[in-house]
C-alpha cells in the first residue's frame, strides 16, 4: 500500500465499512503485462451477497471510484520510476 494511504484520515463512521470492503477486495485484483488490474464487478457483488449489502450500485460506484484512483496514482509513480530509470 502507498504510504500516502497508510496515514488516512479519520473516516466518519458510515463510510469506514466500505474502506474496509476495499481493503478485503484489493487482494482479490489480478495482475497482468500491464500490471494491476480493476477489481472485477464479480469479486464486488460476491462481497455484497456475503456481506447481505443492499445497496449494491452505491457500494459498487464507491469501490470502483477509489480502485480508480489507486490505479492511477500506481500508474504514475510506475511512469515516473521508468522515466528515471531511461
Amino acid at each position: 500500500m502507498p504510504s500516502a494511504l497508510a496515514h488516512l484520515p479519520e473516516l466518519p463512521t458510515y463510510l469506514r465499512h466500505y474502506h474496509t470492503a476495499y481493503t478485503v477486495l484489493h487482494d482479490s485484483r489480478g495482475i497482468g503485462f500491464s500490471g494491476y488490474q480493476p477489481i472485477t464487478i464479480e469479486a464486488m457483488d460476491a462481497y455484497c451477497r456475503m456481506q447481505d449489502i443492499s445497496d449494491a450500485m452505491l457500494f459498487v460506484f464507491l469501490i470502483q471510484a477509489m480502485d480508480v484512483e489507486l490505479l492511477k496514482y500506481w500508474r504514475e509513480k510506475e511512469g515516473q520510476a521508468r522515466g528515471s530509470r531511461s
